[in-house]
């Protein structure tokens, strides 16, 4: 999901540098159009990339997860990716440099990495974070 968010920012401020949005305005395709195909195909690649990562995990791990779990988990990841393909625009109209949008994603990433048990328990962490935790779509 950080994929979703980091690589499309770039390729977003990217294409907006050199000038493709304008150029599209001359074209037929409208650019509504382009910018849904543009973050299906960034939603795709990035599903694929996390069910790569999610069957390494299983077959490494040797993880038991029923077929049940993993038809309710697509629906979410899907959901998930294209959320974050959509803040990515956000991000990259908010920022002017390539060092504003690396800023923006850490200041959104970090907090979200660290206010789950992805490095330690939260078992002892105090309520806020708790409550925080909950809310959290990278928590387990």
């Amino acid at each position: 999901m950080f994929y979703s968010l980091v690589t499309t920012s770039f390729t977003v401020l990217s294409n907006r540098r050199r000038g493709v949005y304008t150029l599209l305005r001359v074209t037929p395709m409208p650019l509504w159009r382009y910018i849904i195909c543009v973050s299906a195909a960034w939603t795709l690649i990035s599903f694929a990339c996390g069910t790569l990562v999610f069957v390494t995990g299983i077959l490494f791990f040797k993880i038991h997860v029923s077929i049940l779990s993993i038809f309710m988990l697509i629906p979410v990841i899907l959901i998930a990716n294209i959320g974050y393909v959509l803040l990515s625009f956000f991000i990259a109209n908010l920022s002017g440099k390539e060092s504003h949008i690396s800023m923006l994603t850490n200041l959104l990433i970090l907090p979200l990495m660290f206010c789950s048990s992805a490095f330690y328990s939260l078992e002892n962490a105090p309520i806020f974070i708790k409550a925080i935790s909950k809310f959290n779509p990278f928590q387990t």
